[in-house]
């Protein structure tokens, strides 16, 4: 699904996972990439030490 968007799974992963033996993608990686490469179609952000209510 690519909610308008004409990014690619491709895409995302070869700015993600430049070295594709690293497992590991912090939510801040993603939310990073989110805000750099959709020109504000799209905002993302990422937090930590929240609750249910928050």
């Amino acid at each position: 699904m690519n909610y308008g968007s004409a990014i690619t799974r491709e895409e995302v992963a070869s700015y993600l996972k430049p070295n594709p033996e690293d497992r590991n993608v912090s939510p801040w990686q993603i939310a990073d990439y989110v805000n750099e490469t959709t020109f504000g179609q799209f905002k993302a952000g990422a937090y930590a030490g929240g609750n249910l209510e928050m």
